[in-house]
């Protein structure tokens, strides 16, 4: 059996959608909480019907590419807070995500231009992540 994937609660994601605006700005407010819950939801039905070869990075791009692209739940920073909470579901599930910031700043915002689909987005999370833990 597969080991069990962890994600980040409802108010983890909201709470680094504030982290993110206090730190680089932007405007504060959630539109949609629902739309939150959705992405998380996204990665939730993956794991369940998605195949026992469904992993760590396709789930993490599920839920960025739900924020970035399909949802867009806070007033300003999806893009920032889909990097942020796909960096978390990855460290959560013991790997490390690490990209330079003009390629994590171009991936994201070609999920969010429509340039950049879901299964290059785990493409990309897999090339630039490394386990951390066994």
């Amino acid at each position: 059996m597969a080991e069990a994937i962890a994600l980040p609660p409802l108010q983890a994601i909201l709470d680094l959608h504030r982290q993110s605006i206090e730190r680089f700005g932007g405007s504060h407010g959630l539109r949609d909480s629902g739309a939150v819950e959705a992405a998380l939801a996204r990665a939730e039905q993956l794991l369940a019907y998605g195949g026992p070869d469904v992993g760590i990075h396709a789930v993490a791009a599920a839920v960025g590419y739900s924020l970035a692209k399909i949802r867009h739940p806070f007033v300003d920073g999806n893009n920032r807070v889909a990097w942020f909470t796909m960096f978390v579901i990855l460290r959560l599930n013991g790997f490390y995500l690490d990209a330079r910031e003009v390629d994590a700043t171009a991936v994201v915002l070609g999920v969010a231009d429509g340039s950049v689909d879901e299964i290059s987005l785990v493409t990309f999370l897999q090339a630039n992540s490394w386990r951390v833990r066994a």
